[in-house]
């Protein structure tokens, strides 16, 4: 899917993350993505980082597919996974440039995706993105036992 349309020429105005969701408010309106593994896998919002290049600027570009990193994953997350990859998106303003990825952890034959959505779901909690910052694992794994938190 390509999301470059979603967010080129918008200005950034605050971002806030979840495991499943990331979501931008622009001068345009809500652009809000959600990531989602295949069968046999497990997909979450990971890392963001440049944020200062990108709030309060307009996007000249976003990466419309992600850079996919499968070796040298060895946060927290990656200890625990059969097989982990890292989907990095990049954003360019006039300031700088900023990237956010996603992680999906599987046993090697399947994949994670990030898609447009037009609404997040009643209940769902998220975290402001006010600096660079990324996701950690606070016990258990697997997606019923992990409590995802920002630092």
């Amino acid at each position: 899917m390509s999301t470059e349309i979603d967010l080129v020429g918008k200005r950034v105005l605050a971002i806030s993350i979840s495991e499943e969701y990331l979501h931008f408010e622009t001068d345009a309106g809500p652009v809000t993505f959600r990531v989602e593994g295949d069968c046999c896998s497990w997909s979450y919002f990971y890392d963001f980082t440049g944020v200062a290049n990108v709030l309060g600027r307009r996007v000249r570009s976003l990466s419309p597919e992600p850079a996919v990193y499968d070796e040298g994953l060895d946060d927290e997350y990656a200890k625990h996974s059969e097989s982990a990859a890292s989907y990095v998106f990049e954003i360019t303003t006039k300031r700088g440039t900023a990237r956010f990825s996603h992680r999906n952890d599987s046993n090697g034959y399947y994949g994670g995706m990030m898609m447009r959505v037009n609404a997040i779901p009643p209940g769902t909690t998220l975290v402001p993105v006010t600096r660079d910052g990324h996701a950690v694992r606070d016990a258990g794994w697997g997606r019923d036992t992990v409590r995802w938190r920002w630092v």
